[in-house]
């Protein structure tokens, strides 16, 4: 929603740029980018362009918010990427921005879009690519290379769409995904390209509803830091006023073990801790949005399940997805 803390989505961003979930609107809904389920899943990478495997990078967010950055090497030169989910109004629901900036240049930056297994809807037009439910924009024209022959749908999973520009010191470029939406007619002034400034205006104002929330936080003592910093983050987790257990799904609890079950549940117990913990901090509003999502989930007849969906109207139900590897 408009409202900070309130936020319905989030964006996963590898250390070599490339964004490898989303659930554009809802932690719940079903993913557009997948790559963090499957090495050949729908995914998004922007940076330097770099032969073979992209390097890897260092991310940090910007002080008291969750606007995160990736400063890339390429050959000679530096790109940050820059990742907003936007707040505020006058954009679509659960837009992605995704801002270069060529920190040293001349650098070649490439986007590069994966459409996925599930993906036999791929377009590419003189603004960007368009995949079954999501769309890419960066006022670039794309290249389909690896087009798929007409049979099973794992042969889909070598389909790339990729653009590229050479951008010079201080130079940059905006990469916005949105869910799929008409591109043309009133609606389609609302999905362009942004420019720079706009997107840099846009990460601002974004910052500012997070340094909103953080100045709230009435924490003190050695370990403040870190508990605003946690607050911040069961915030962000808290779309519908109750934290999900995990912004992802069927993680393994070590590296290398069994998958695990979906985080994108609510349960209620944690809730309760949140409100409370809202509350002492300062958090008024948090804590009241908990508490109201508790009343309405007390609503359901007893017992109360152990983990209900992200907007509390129902247990929590595991859905296969066999498109993923």
């Amino acid at each position: 929603s408009k409202d900070p803390g309130h936020h319905q989505s989030a964006a996963l961003i590898a250390a070599d740029g490339t964004a490898d979930w989303w659930c554009p609107g809802s932690f719940d809904r079903d993913p557009v980018l997948t790559r963090l389920l499957d090495p050949a899943g729908a995914c998004l990478r922007v940076g330097p362009w770099a032969p073979g495997r992209p390097g890897v990078g260092t991310q940090s967010y910007r002080e008291g918010t969750l606007v995160l950055r990736t400063t890339l090497a390429g050959r000679d030169s530096l790109v940050e990427v820059e990742d907003v989910l936007p707040w505020e109004g006058g954009r679509p629901a659960g837009r992605l921005v995704r801002r270069v900036r060529v920190l040293r240049g001349p650098a070649d930056v490439v986007v590069e879009v994966v459409p996925g297994g599930d993906r036999r809807d791929v377009s590419a037009w003189s603004q960007g690519v368009v995949c079954g439910r999501w769309v890419v924009r960066c006022g670039l024209p794309f290249a389909l290379s690896g087009a798929p022959p007409p049979a099973p749908a794992r042969a889909i999973r070598r389909l790339v769409a990729s653009a590229s520009i050479r951008l010079d010191t201080g130079e940059g470029l905006v990469v916005t995904v949105d869910p799929t939406v008409a591109l043309d007619g009133p609606a389609a002034a609302d999905h362009q390209p942004l420019s720079t400034d706009a997107a840099a205006r846009l990460a601002d104002r974004t910052a500012t509803a997070w340094h909103r929330v953080g100045d709230q936080v009435g924490v003190t003592g050695p370990w403040a830091g870190a508990a605003a910093r946690s607050l911040l983050i069961v915030t962000a987790l808290s779309g519908s006023g109750a934290p999900v257990q995990a912004p992802v799904t069927s993680l393994p609890r070590l590296v290398g073990g069994e998958r695990n079950a979906d985080g994108r549940v609510v349960s209620p117990v944690t809730t309760a801790s949140w409100a409370g913990a809202a509350a002492a901090a300062g958090l008024a509003e948090q804590a009241e949005a908990a508490a109201a999502w508790l009343a309405a989930a007390l609503d359901h007849a007893p017992p109360l399940p152990a983990a209900l969906a992200v907007d509390g109207s129902a247990p929590a139900t595991e859905v296969h997805l066999p498109d993923l590897a």
